[in-house]
This record gives structure tokens, sequence and C-alpha cells, in this order.
């Protein structure tokens, strides 16, 4: 089974970026991620054998932190450059909390053998992958035009999801839901 830990988006976050998508569409030839699919990935775990699921819901029910999460979805870009895009996201403006959540979760499934996150923390939500060349003056336009905020979100919880590949495009499950921090009062 292929598994990955992420933060769900909230409905108003989903609607405010769904507005942005919706405008965009027809303007970039992108292959769009199905707005239920939107989420922020804090660790790829990969393939991952269905009969030891048990151990990474055990290890992932360990990583716990002070307070909540609060992040603000904001801006667009491409990964890895304006010249070579492969991803458009939505970017995140966030505290030290995150990076630390992402560390704490990587640190828990290093210890039964999944590889080490080697490449810095870049939260980002995927709206698309491109298909076919983009001017990059195309590309920056649509950047330039969205240095707004979207939208912010406050959690105490994060995911272990299942991905199913499919021709029509990835299938997402959830497997388990973790609460890391205790809402304050």
């Amino acid at each position: 089974m292929r598994l990955f830990v992420a933060i769900e988006l909230s409905e108003e976050t989903r609607q405010a970026l769904q507005a942005v998508v919706d405008e965009l569409r027809p303007r970039l030839p992108l292959r769009w991620v199905a707005a239920e699919n939107w989420h922020l990935t804090l660790k790829f775990i990969g393939e991952w054998p269905a009969e030891c699921r048990c151990d990474i819901v055990s290890v992932l029910r360990s990583v716990k932190a002070d307070a909540p999460i609060r992040f603000v979805l904001e801006g667009l870009g491409v990964l890895p450059n304006i010249r070579s895009p492969r991803v458009f996201w939505a970017g995140l403006r966030h505290g030290e909390r995150l990076p630390e959540l992402t560390s704490r979760v990587d640190e828990a499934l290093a210890a039964l053998g999944v590889e080490q996150e080697r490449r810095a923390f870049k939260p980002h939500i995927t709206l698309g992958r491109l298909k076919t060349k983009i001017r990059p003056a195309e590309l920056q336009r649509a950047i330039d035009n969205y240095r707004i905020e979207f939208g912010s979100l406050t959690t105490d919880r994060f995911v272990l999801f299942q991905s199913e590949l499919r021709p029509g495009g990835a299938v997402y499950r959830k497997v388990e839901e973790f609460v890391f921090a205790e809402e304050n009062p």
C-alpha cells in the first residue's frame, strides 16, 4: 500500500482555492488536482506492506506538539522553477510549529526504517501538474496576479492516507487520524 501523512484543509480554504482554480483553469493547460485531494503533505512514506500498517499507526500516535498549528494559504508558485515547471501550487505562510511537527513525524517514521527526508521542508498545496509546455511568462502572470491570502487554518491533527494510483488520477483514503495537540480552551 502507498502511504503518506498530511494535514487536511478546511472546507473554507478548499472553497477559496477552488475559486482561484476555476478562474485559472481556462487559461492554464494543467492536469488539475481534484479539490477533495488537496492536502498539506508532511511525509510521503511510499509503498509499505499492508500487514505492517499497524506499526506506522503506532509510531504516529506518539507524535505530539505543544499547541495546534496555524498557517495561512498565500500565493501561487511552481516547482522546481519557472523555466522547468512540473507542479503548480498554493503556498503557505507559517511559524516554527509546522516544520517542527514535520520533523517529529519524520523522526518517528525513521524508527521503522522509513527513509528520512533530506530536502528542506517546502510546504505547499499541489493544485495541478503541468501536462504540456507553458510559456514561463504565462505562468508568471498567474503567479503575480494571485499574491493574496486564500484563507487560514488552525489544526490539531494530521492524517495517514493511503493513495491508490488510477488512470483518472490518485484516489486517497483516510487510514487513521491523529490528534497531535490539545486545543486551547
